[in-house]
């Protein structure tokens, strides 16, 4: 078996952004980046 060269990879990390938008306008109003750690 050859090894395995993505063991890095178990510990992803996910950015999550949330927005805000106004409907009318279309405008970003409010803009939220989050961190999150996956395992696996």
């Amino acid at each position: 078996m050859k090894p395995c060269k993505h063991g890095k990879e178990k510990w992803r990390i996910w950015r999550k952004l949330h927005l805000a938008v106004d409907v009318s306008t279309h405008e970003v109003i409010a803009a939220e980046v989050s961190l999150v750690s996956v395992n696996g």
